[in-house]
């Protein structure tokens, strides 16, 4: 079997930034792979790593046929989102890191209709982080899918568009909506059981890929973004020999993904000490044993992709090892030093 094991925020990128470096004492699986299996470099964004992962050719046209719209209505994704502000930046969390319930999704929902009665506007709370808003004609501006906006922000993109009109149109709706939030009866719930508040909205377009892997490749992710894009899927399990279970269940299919995000938020929030924690959890559970199925044959090849801005593309193989001139190559600090420069 052939597994792509999906890894995003692998490449911490705040060194610049925080003068910090995460300290890893057990790298030599991954060293392994990059020394000597066939790496490769290139940007990649959170939401180019998602379009990899995909069945579908784009995210909206899947949402709108699972809640039987027609392919024609116009269309565009809302996602509930917390903003924190601090002198010098801002950070988005999106709702599927608040623990946001499908009925508080409804219910705030139901309420911007009710605000928005007489615009056109129509929210949809499609799952609990993802809402669909139809509207009275196709959007003609441009907003990055919002797993391309959390973290940590020096600005907050502004859309793209060449009517200025709907682009203040639509900036207006955003703070109306937020603050409608600020008195809404969820948050004010969520501030009795101390929740995190959901204070704000993110409009965007779509997420598609161009490239749409096929539904028949068995998927093994948490991601939110990934729902509904195999034909064989469950979640993440919680190490290799969970997902070796669940794979044998399904008879053992030619190729997998694996996608863990165990890396993301700490990766994304500069939480160094999270993403030493979570690297050591991972190698444990995966990487470790990972490895030692590429040696014993259960598995023929790993391909880790990661992204960001020295996005990585390692294809592994067992008879890589035999290539003894390459003992000295790069190893995973090197990589890691290469993005924190960015």
């Amino acid at each position: 079997m052939h597994l792509s094991l999906y890894l995003p925020g692998l490449l911490w990128p705040h060194t610049a930034a925080t003068g910090q470096t995460p300290k890893l004492t057990a790298t030599e699986t991954l060293d392994n792979w990059l020394r000597f299996g066939n790496t490769t470099t290139h940007a990649c964004s959170r939401s180019q790593l998602y379009a990899q992962c995909m069945s579908h050719s784009s995210l909206l046209a899947q949402c709108k046929q699972e809640l039987g719209l027609p392919d024609n209505q116009a269309a565009f994704f809302c996602s509930p989102v917390l903003q924190r502000v601090d002198l010098h930046s801002m950070s988005i969390s999106d709702g599927s890191n608040l623990n946001l319930s499908k009925r508080e999704a409804v219910d705030i929902c139901r309420d911007f209709n009710a605000f928005n009665a007489d615009s056109g506007y129509k929210f949809l709370p499609y799952r609990e982080y993802l809402w669909l808003v139809t509207c009275p004609s196709e959007p003609s501006w441009y907003l990055p899918p919002v797993c391309d906006i959390e973290g940590q922000l020096k600005t907050v993109p502004r859309p793209h568009s060449d009517d200025a009109h709907m682009v203040a149109k639509l900036q207006t709706l955003q703070a109306e909506l937020q603050m409608l939030l600020a008195q809404h009866p969820v948050n004010k719930q969520r501030q009795a059981t101390y929740q995190p508040e959901v204070n704000g909205v993110w409009f965007w377009r779509d997420l598609p890929s161009e490239t749409p892997c096929s539904a028949d490749i068995a998927l093994m992710s948490d991601a939110p973004l990934l729902q509904g894009q195999a034909r064989q899927q469950t979640d993440a399990p919680y190490d290799w020999a969970a997902a070796q279970a669940w794979l044998a269940e399904i008879g053992t299919p030619a190729a997998a993904h694996l996608w863990l995000n165990s890396l993301e938020a700490p990766s994304m929030f500069a939480d160094i000490w999270g993403y030493q924690d979570a690297f050591a959890d991972l190698n444990t559970r995966f990487l470790q044993p990972l490895d030692a199925a590429l040696q014993n044959g259960s598995l023929k090849s790993i391909t880790l992709i990661t992204d960001g801005p020295q996005g990585l593309v390692c294809e592994a193989h067992k008879r890589n090892r035999l290539a003894f001139w390459k003992r000295g190559g790069d190893g995973f600090a090197h990589y890691l030093q290469a993005a924190s420069a960015e």
